[in-house]
C-alpha cells in the first residue's frame, strides 16, 4: 500500500486498539476511550510517515462508551486502590494507558539506539534511520516521531513501551553529524540514496568508525563491505641496494587477520574506487588519503621486476615521507648513507655568489638553492620556466657558487649561444668559461 500524497511512499497498515485513558481530575479519576464514535467506525492515524493505525472502534467499544456516558467516567479518590489494581492488571479486556504521575506501572523503556537499514541501489545505496523501541522484534519507527507511549504487540501479547523521544532525536542527530559525506545524498528526512560506490563506501567507512551506538541491517543482503581506514602507519618496507638502485618490498596490514604484499595492493590501484582498493572477496581497503596519494607517487617512481620493484637512487627523494610515515622499515647500510647524503643536501644552504653582478628575484633565489642542492647530490635537474623569467642568470648562479669545485661544461646549440655570451659576460665580474665552437654540421650526430 502506497500513501496517495506521496506515491513513492510505501505505508505499513498495524492493527491498533482503542485505549482506556485513566487521568487524575479535581472530581476524582476520569475513564474515557481513546476513540469515540456514535457508530461502528475504523480510525486511520498516522503513527509515522511510513507506519499508519488502524483503530477498529466496534460495536463492544461503542456498548462501553454509552456505559461510560458522555464525558467519561469519575471515580472518587478513595477508590485509588482499585484503579490502581485495574492498571496493574496484565492484558484487561481493553488497553488502559495511565496518565497518572504517581502510578507505577508495567512498562518498558523503549531503546532509542539508531538503525541504519541499507540496501544496494546500482552502484550505490539506499539508507534509511529508524529504531525499534522494543528490540530486534519489535515495530520500526523513526525518531522523536509518534507517541511517548506506544503498545506494541510481542507473541499475541501487548506490550506498553515508553519511548523517550529527545533521545532518540538526539542519538540519530549524532550519527548523522558524524558521516557528513550523507549530507547532498538526502532524499526525505530519514533517507537518503548515495548515486556512486566512491561516496557510498565513504559513509561505510564514517559509520564504522562512529563511536556512539548503532545497529546496521541489511534487509537483502550485505552488499558493501569496507575495512576500517588504513594509515601509512600499517604499512612495512625493506630496502637493499643493487647497483644504482634500490629494490623496494612492502606489507600492508589491514588488521589483524589480513596482511597483503605491497606489489599486490600496487597492482589494484588502477581498480580503486577513490581511496577505496577492491579485495578479491568483495569487500574494500579504505586506504587514508595521504596514503593513497603515498602509493600512487610510489608506483609512479618505481618500476615492477620478476624479483618484486625496484626504483632508482634518484627517486628516493619522491618516497621519502612514505618511507619515513612507515610503521616499520627495514633498510640496509646503503639506503641509510643515501638518506643520509639527501638530508645532508636539504642542510645545504648555499649563498649567492658575491662575483654574480645580478639581483635575484625570490622566486629565482628558491630556484638557485633547489639547482644547488641537486648539484650537491649529484643529481640532474630540469629548471623549466617561461622566457624571461631568468633561467639563465640562475643557472649562472649555481656554476659560480660551483666554481671552486673545478670547471663546468656547458652543451648549448648554435642559434641561442651568442645571447648566452652576452649574458654571461654581463653578469659575472671575471671571465667565467670559453666557448668553443663545434666543426660538425648543426644536424650531424655526436
Amino acid at each position: 500500500m502506497f500513501d496517495a500524497r506521496e506515491r513513492s511512499r510505501q505505508v505499513e497498515l498495524i492493527a491498533y486498539p482503542a485505549e482506556l485513558i485513566v487521568k487524575e481530575t479535581k472530581a476524582g479519576y476520569s475513564f474515557d476511550l481513546s476513540h469515540r464514535s456514535e457508530h461502528p467506525a475504523i480510525f486511520i492515524e498516522a503513527e509515522t510517515p511510513a507506519r499508519w493505525r488502524v483503530i477498529d472502534v466496534n460495536g463492544k467499544l461503542i456498548t462501553l462508551q454509552e456505559t461510560l456516558g458522555k464525558g467519561g467516567l469519575i471515580v472518587p479518590h478513595d477508590a485509588k486502590e482499585q484503579v490502581i489494581a485495574l492498571l496493574r492488571a496484565k492484558n484487561p479486556l481493553f488497553p488502559v494507558r495511565s496518565e497518572l504521575a504517581d502510578v507505577d506501572v508495567e512498562t518498558m523503556d523503549g531503546i532509542a539506539t539508531p538503525i541504519v537499514q541499507l540496501a544496494r541501489a546500482g552502484d550505490g545505496l539506499r539508507l534509511s534511520l529508524v529504531l525499534r523501541p522494543l528490540g530486534a522484534q519489535g515495530p520500526v519507527y523513526f525518531a522523536g516521531l509518534g507517541g511517548r507511549s506506544v503498545l506494541v504487540a510481542v507473541d499475541g501479547l501487548r506490550q506498553r513501551v515508553n519511548r523517550d523521544l529527545d533521545a532518540e532525536i538526539s542519538a540519530a542527530s549524532a550519527f548523522i553529524e558524524a558521516c557528513p559525506s550523507l549530507a547532498p545524498w538526502r532524499v526525505g528526512d530519514h533517507d537518503w540514496e548515495i548515486g556512486d560506490l566512491a561516496p557510498a563506501l565513504d559513509f561505510l567507512v564514517e559509520a564504522r568508525v562512529f563511536t556512539g551506538e548503532v545497529q546496521f541491517e541489511w534487509p537483502d543482503g550485505e552488499g558493501l563491505k569496507t575495512t576500517r581506514p588504513v594509515a601509512l602507519s600499517n604499512v612495512s618496507f625493506k630496502l637493499t641496494r643493487a647497483r644504482d638502485w634500490f629494490e623496494i618490498a612492502g606489507k600492508l596490514k589491514v588488521d589483524e587477520d589480513l596482511v597483503l604484499d605491497m606489489e599486490e595492493v600496487l597492482a589494484k590501484l588502477d581498480k580503486a574506487q577513490g581511496r577505496f582498493v577492491p579485495l578479491d572477496d568483495g569487500r574494500f581497503i579504505a586506504l587514508t588519503e595521504d596514503l593513497q596519494r603515498q602509493l600512487g607517487r610510489l608506483r609512479a617512481i618505481s618500476e615492477e621486476t620478476p624479483s618484486g620493484r625496484r626504483m632508482h637512487q634518484l627517486g628516493s627523494l619522491a618516497v621519502e615521507e612514505i618511507v619515513e610515515g612507515a610503521g616499520k622499515v627495514d633498510a640496509d647500510k646503503h639506503w641509510r648513507a643515501h638518506v643520509e647524503k639527501v638530508k645532508s643536501a636539504h642542510a645545504h644552504v648555499p649563498l649567492i655568489p658575491s662575483t654574480l653582478q645580478a639581483e635575484l628575484r625570490d622566486y629565482q633565489v628558491e630556484g638557485f638553492v633547489w639547482l644547488s642542492r641537486l648539484a650537491h647530490l649529484r643529481m640532474g635537474a630540469c629548471l623549466a620556466d617561461d622566457m624571461g623569467l631568468g633561467k639563465t642568470v640562475q643557472t649562472i648562479a649555481v656554476l659560480l657558487e660551483r666554481q671552486a669545485k673545478g670547471p663546468s661544461l656547458i652543451v648549448a646549440p648554435p642559434r641561442p649561444r651568442s645571447a648566452t655570451i652576452g649574458k654571461a659576460k654581463s653578469r659575472v665580474s671575471h671571465r667565467l668559461c670559453r666557448f668553443i665552437s663545434s666543426p660538425r654540421p648543426a644536424n650531424a650526430p655526436l
